[in-house]
């Protein structure tokens, strides 16, 4: 109610604005009974979805982990019992998700309904992935791996191709100078991680000026980085001082499956190790450079 009260005044009004909605959902409730924590749906929804199960993707689950880093070697295989509240966990997401569509539902029919519409942009987003059974991880979302850090991601606004869908490197960092280049404020002398997007979203040829090549992956909580490029994923770890790198071919495995970083030839193992640390301790325009210099061709293999 609180956003569509300043909506409501903000469509009225002469000015710019800018608002930003973090529902709960579907974060896990504290009323909820279950162990670990489920959502709980409003109860218009709480029927929906009977059946629908969390995705198989080829990591659920994962069979063989000796190669993964010590929080996946940790993890026990997942028993039946634990597939199944998986699976309920997921049900309970999705459903608790329906107020929230509901909602963004009735926010934009007030955007429709006003003379704003076709200068207000839109954008959905999340801040962190999440697991259900990938990698033996039950529950959480703290670890290198896609599911932890890949989110969804829609905008809708005034010259954004309707319909265009892109496979370019792009990060939450990149959120902050977008927004501004488009609200027509200007960075300059401004110090901040990140680059606009604009051009990916307003052109519909593959003909763009936005050129990541890479971006480091933090996990903020272990000793744990890596760096995602275009077709490669490169981890490094340490437990007990025992340091570990795992590297996925992300067009053959994107799952993220296999480790193949046995496979290095001696002098890639070394400039992985060397880009990693840059990118670990960079700011600003050197960190867009490097993400623009570290690419797939730092990855060379033995045969």
């Amino acid at each position: 109610m609180h956003a569509r009260n300043f909506l409501e005044a903000a469509l009225l009004g002469d000015s710019p604005f800018f608002m930003m909605i973090a529902p709960y959902a579907a974060h896990a409730s504290i009323e909820s009974t279950e162990s670990p924590r489920q959502p709980i749906p409003a109860t218009r929804h709480k029927n929906l979805f009977n059946g629908m199960n969390a995705p198989r993707f080829a990591s659920f689950n994962q069979e063989d982990v000796s190669k993964k880093n010590f929080n996946v070697r940790n993890n026990s295989l997942l028993l039946p019992e634990d597939v199944e509240w998986i699976d309920n966990n997921f049900r309970a997401r999705i459903r608790s998700l329906q107020s929230v569509d509901e909602m963004v539902g009735k926010l934009i029919d007030q955007l429709q309904n006003s003379s704003k519409e076709r200068e207000t942009y839109l954008i959905f987003t999340s801040d962190n992935g999440y697991w259900f059974g990938e990698h033996r991880f039950k529950v959480g979302k703290a670890d290198l791996y896609d599911q932890s850090h890949h989110v969804p991601f829609a905008m809708a606004g005034p010259n954004v191709q309707r319909g265009l869908v892109r496979n370019d490197l792009v990060v939450n960092t990149d959120f902050f100078p977008t927004i501004l280049e488009l609200a027509s404020v200007s960075l300059s002398g401004s110090s901040y991680d990140g680059r606009s997007f604009r051009t990916l979203i307003e052109t519909s040829t593959r003909e763009t000026t936005f050129s990541r090549n890479s971006f480091l992956i933090e996990t903020g909580v272990d000793q744990k980085a890596g760096i995602r490029f275009k077709s490669y994923a490169y981890f490094e770890s340490a437990f007990q001082g025992v340091p570990l790198k795992e590297l996925y071919d992300t067009q053959l495995d994107p799952d993220l499956v296999y480790n193949i970083a046995e496979k290095l030839t001696g002098e890639s193992s070394a400039s992985l190790q060397s880009a990693l640390a840059e990118l670990l301790t960079c700011k600003g325009d050197t960190c867009r450079a490097l993400e623009n210099k570290f690419s797939d061709l730092l990855v060379k293999l033995t045969d």
